[in-house]
């Protein structure tokens, strides 16, 4: 399963972090933060993806389940997921 740190490493192929950062109206340190914790919001995720003509939607969901504590029903759920998915 890609994480959306590997959606960030993509972006910043494309523009550093600062210039994604003021491209995206977002504060200076939220991607430095977001790469920090190990994963980005949704909302993040799904702004880059989109500028990068990735899917917004698989790119939320990765970030929603990443944001999840470690617990058995999230991995039953991301089992489930890369059946029916692409995630």
């Amino acid at each position: 399963m890609q994480t959306t740190l590997d959606l960030l490493e993509k972006a910043t192929q494309v523009k550093s972090i600062p210039e994604w950062t003021e491209a995206l109206g977002l504060s200076k340190k939220a991607l430095y933060t977001a790469r920090d914790r190990g994963h980005l919001p949704p909302v993040t995720a799904g702004l880059l993806a989109l500028e990068l003509h990735e899917d917004a939607d698989k790119w939320m969901r990765t970030a929603v389940i990443e944001g999840e504590k470690d617990s058995p029903a999230k991995e039953l759920l991301k089992r489930k997921l890369r059946k029916i998915t692409s995630l």
